[in-house]
């Protein structure tokens, strides 16, 4: 850097504060965490997954230990392969979400998730998908629909024509909640 001696400006005192003083910090800073406020983080099918970007922990959602957040009939599954990432995935998600999944085989009920979230909250939903089973390699082998607070937002959704086999994607879905998020399947 090149910094002229003619031309400048006094610097002015140093004032060193002094304690006691009041410091305050609320929430968690920018630099460690994209200073948004995660409500909830759900591994859905798998373990705890420990959050790498200092928001909340994964919470596990296996067959020994589902999660309260969805009704029953859906099947849990972990895939013992590395998935590719598509790059609407955020960099602070951890590989692992990509491993598990929790599925809705016909014809039991329809898979639904119930997050209660304060009335008037604007909400961005992350849905995470991969598609790891051998058995839906292809476009068309497994379609679905997501609707959220009863309005459909993911119609014929096929997340192997969208990114392909073994490829985890991201779908993001602003809404305001009406006191609780309800996510159908």
């Amino acid at each position: 850097a090149l910094m002229p001696l003619a031309g400048g400006v006094a610097l002015p005192k140093e004032a060193t504060g002094r304690l006691p003083g009041k410091v305050y910090q609320l929430g968690v800073p920018a630099s460690r965490y994209s200073g948004r406020r995660v409500l909830y983080r759900v591994n859905a099918g798998g373990p705890l997954v420990l959050s790498n970007d200092g928001g909340p922990n994964w919470l596990a959602d296996t067959s020994t230990s589902p999660s309260a957040r969805h009704n029953w009939g859906s099947v849990s599954a972990t895939w013992n392969r590395s998935f590719g990432r598509a790059v609407e995935v955020p960099r602070s998600t951890p590989q692992a979400v990509f491993t598990t999944e929790r599925a809705d085989p016909w014809p039991s009920p329809e898979m639904s998730w119930d997050f209660p979230v304060r009335a008037g909250t604007a909400v961005r939903l992350r849905l995470y998908f991969a598609s790891g089973c051998g058995c839906t390699t292809h476009p068309g082998d497994r379609v679905f629909d997501v609707s959220v607070d009863g309005v459909k937002r993911l119609d014929d959704y096929d997340p192997v024509a969208a990114v392909g086999h073994g490829v985890g994607t991201v779908e993001s879905i602003d809404l305001v909640s009406d006191g609780n998020v309800d996510v159908d399947f």
